[in-house]
């Protein structure tokens, strides 16, 4: 990489180190393959029949932010489909507060989705062309 991220003290991290490590993670490369990987796992979660609510277009960023973020993090400039993989799940469950709605058929449907969230990813197809490093 090659850009120096601040390294975090006990004390803390300054404003200035939050917008430079912003300014990194914004860097990170994300091939349009894994772009349409991630497009395609959004979409299965909007047409799946066991799912009441599907995956919103600000949680398909939020997906790519945190893909950008992970390869940061591992010392990367570039995401790979295995972050993707590695964060579908948290991200797109996480609990958020403005959306603790009850959906009509969600009732009926806890049992199953139960299930998909246990095994998610099921079904998901990775990018057939290999990524070179």
């Amino acid at each position: 990489m090659s850009r120096a991220l601040p390294a975090p003290t006990m004390t803390g991290i300054s404003a200035a180190d939050v917008l430079s490590f912003q300014e990194a993670v914004e860097s990170v490369t994300v091939e349009d393959a894994i772009l349409d990987y991630m497009l395609s796992i959004v979409e299965k979660t909007r047409t799946h029949d066991s799912l009441a609510l599907g995956v919103s277009p600000r949680g398909a960023q939020a997906l790519y932010r945190a893909t950008q973020a992970l390869a940061l993090i591992e010392g990367r400039d570039f995401a790979l489909p295995d972050d993707v993989k590695r964060l579908a799940v948290p991200v797109f469950c996480a609990p958020r507060g403005h959306q603790h709605t009850d959906h009509f058929g969600a009732a009926a449907n806890r049992r199953r989705r139960a299930h998909h969230r246990r095994n998610p990813q099921s079904g998901w197809k990775f990018p057939c062309k290999p990524f070179s490093l």
